[in-house]
């Protein structure tokens, strides 16, 4: 029986076999094709075209990477820099780019890839200049073909030959979008291609208005860590640092004088009778009172020197490049200040007065927390 089946079974040799491989592959590579097709209806049917899918995945991934930068670091240019280099990275046929803010009428260019930023930021562009004013499509995503002939026609020479000689006519398609904050127009992202007028279609609008909309997430975003910083770096009542920011300053300014032995003093200063003034007029007139101080004081500092709340009525005074007798004299300067200009509100009057402590240096020691307890 069992040699019976063998006869009938086809014999092949070894390469008969080979020829098959090829055919079998061709079916298989055929199914996965066919599969993948499938699966790309599917999706398409179901999230919109696939493609545009996977583009906007990247946008929103990209955008989460900003986001991630921005919180290490907090200078807008930086982080602008990086959503137009990821953008040009993510649009197909992008080549190079620029995104401008608005700054009143002008709009000053921000971030650039393909051109030289520094001859950019010397145009003089106002934002009536703008591709899209002229266009009358300020919050639609804009396809310009022929930048050159476009810029001819409708910008002053002057300043068309400011954008000739940053090297930024060279594009054939412009890809642009307006950036809205507080329903107003922040800025515009443009993304260019030097090589072909119709790089850009229809369907790029969607990409450009996206990377718009995440450009203004991260601008809200660097927005809030600008308050933040606000809050941990000056004192909400006074505006003087706050004793954690003081310390940070404090320690570079001890160490490169501790390099070039430069000289500087620290002031200590506390309001006399600040508890009397809360008690028999309440904390309302206490602030007042805080603050006055505080102004006094500020108007008589230059940029150089630190002003620091380090809690309730104490604050320090670091004077750069001040010996102790020029931080006396002041010093004197302000008590005069105060002696001629008392502390006035709602019919109250008094004479502000503070005492204070000086260190310099090197005079008084080269360690800083001797310093600190001298003063």
């Amino acid at each position: 029986m069992t040699l019976s089946i063998a006869k009938q079974l086809p014999i092949y040799d070894t390469q008969e076999a080979f020829l098959l491989i090829p055919a079998i592959l061709f079916i298989l590579l055929y199914t996965v094709k066919r599969y993948e097709e499938a699966r790309k209806a599917e999706l398409t049917q179901i999230y919109g075209n696939y493609e545009e899918l996977q583009q906007n995945y990247k946008i929103v991934e990209a955008m989460h990477e900003i986001t991630t930068e921005m919180l290490k670091d907090n200078d807008l240019d930086s982080i602008l820099q990086l959503i137009l280099e990821k953008a040009i990275d993510i649009v197909p046929k992008a080549q190079s780019g620029s995104i401008l803010v608005r700054n009143g009428e002008r709009m000053d260019f921000r971030a650039a890839v393909g051109y030289n930023l520094d001859t950019l930021k010397k145009i003089d562009l106002n934002f009536q200049d703008m591709y899209q004013y002229k266009l009358g499509t300020l919050y639609e995503p804009t396809v310009i073909r022929d930048i050159r002939t476009f810029n001819t026609s409708n910008l002053d020479p002057k300043k068309t030959k400011g954008l000739e000689d940053g090297d930024a006519l060279i594009a054939k398609s412009v890809l642009t979008c307006s950036i809205i904050l507080k329903d107003e127009i922040y800025g515009f992202v443009n993304l260019d291609n030097i090589e072909d007028v119709e790089a850009f279609q229809e369907k790029d609008k969607a990409f450009i208005r996206h990377i718009a909309q995440q450009i203004e997430v991260a601008v809200r975003n660097q927005k809030m860590v600008d308050d933040i910083y606000e809050l941990s770096r000056y004192d909400a009542l006074t505006g003087a640092y706050t004793r954690t920011y003081h310390n940070e300053l404090m320690k570079q300014i001890y160490e490169k004088a501790k390099k070039t032995k430069e000289v500087f003093s620290i002031v200590n200063l506390d309001i006399n009778d600040l508890k009397q003034v809360n008690d028999k007029y309440g904390h309302d007139v206490g602030d007042a009172y805080i603050v006055f101080f505080s102004t006094i004081i500020k108007n008589h500092l230059n940029e150089t020197s630190l002003f620091s709340r380090m809690g309730g009525d104490e604050f320090l005074i670091v004077f750069k490049s001040c010996d102790k007798p020029c931080a006396e004299e002041r010093i004197a300067k302000i008590r005069q200040a105060f002696e001629k200009h008392p502390f006035s509100i709602n019919g109250i009057k008094r004479n502000l007065t503070f005492g204070c402590g000086i260190s310099t240096f090197i005079e008084d020691s080269e360690d800083l927390e001797k310093l600190l307890v001298t003063a």
